[in-house]
């Protein structure tokens, strides 16, 4: 009986580290597993805007078209982005054709964003969804929503907004967003004249915005993934030492019982 029980010990004295290491060696690589939400998100919205403020819309041409929304200033890469706009409600005078327009920079993009058109007698009151699918040269842009009368109409529309909340508009909200959004992280850009490896990771070259190419830059990290690394690195020498301890451990024990006569 005791033979049975030193031979129990010995072998869950012999399994127990096994187990260990397995244990350890998944929390060394925990930090890796982790997602990152500022990757997640990394350069999907180049630009984005809000109003609580309506627009009475007075104008009568497309030339003198009032805006309604603009985004800020702002960098774009030469990529495919998509500008939404989006408002609870616009009240269209009796037989008028409340026009939207899309422009950049001061130019129109399109005439015709969106076209609410009443032929009935009273108001009209909808909501207006609009989304269009731009190739955008690099450099800085300026988009914006405006809106007119079309030719014969009736003067007297209203883009409508407020401040959310109880008996209140939703704000009006324009923005743009990249239709593709990069996965490249700053530090995957390499610098001009440098070149690509061949791990087979995406890389970007300087000088070359919105071109990729196979193969990965090997000039450095980001802070994010150092971290995350030195984490695992320090994770793999604990459980190294730490099994080693528990490998070591029952041994020396039972060497020291045999010894003292325990």
């Amino acid at each position: 009986m005791g033979r049975d029980g030193d031979r129990g010990r010995s072998r869950l004295s012999e399994s127990f580290p096994c187990r260990a290491a397995v244990w350890l060696g998944l929390l060394a690589v925990a930090p890796l597993l982790q997602p990152s939400p500022a990757s997640a998100a990394r350069d999907l919205e180049a630009a984005a805007a809000t109003s609580s403020t309506g627009v009475s819309v007075t104008a009568t041409s497309l030339a003198t078209a009032q805006t309604v929304l603009s985004l800020p200033a702002a960098s774009y890469a030469a990529e495919t982005y998509l500008l939404e706009f989006a408002t609870p409600r616009v009240s269209v005078a009796p037989d008028t054709t409340l026009r939207f327009s899309l422009w950049d920079d001061g130019a129109t993009i399109d005439a015709i964003y969106a076209d609410e058109v009443n032929g009935s007698s009273g108001y009209m009151r909808i909501s207006v969804f609009a989304r269009r699918r731009l190739a955008v040269a690099a450099g800085s842009h300026t988009f914006s929503v405006r809106a007119h009368i079309a030719a014969g109409g009736v003067a007297n529309s209203t883009v409508e907004a407020g401040g959310g909340g109880a008996g209140d508009f939703a704000p009006m909200n324009l923005r743009a967003v990249r239709a593709n959004p990069s996965i490249l992280e700053a530090s995957d850009v390499a610098p001009a004249g440098e070149a690509c490896g061949s791990i087979g990771n995406p890389c970007q070259v300087a000088g070359t915005v919105g071109a990729t190419q196979e193969g990965s830059w090997t000039g450095g990290l980001d802070a994010e993934t150092e971290e995350r690394l030195d984490l695992v690195w320090y994770g793999v020498w604990a459980s190294v030492g730490l099994t080693l301890v528990l490998m070591v451990a029952p041994r020396w024990f039972s060497s020291f019982r045999v010894t003292h006569g325990a």
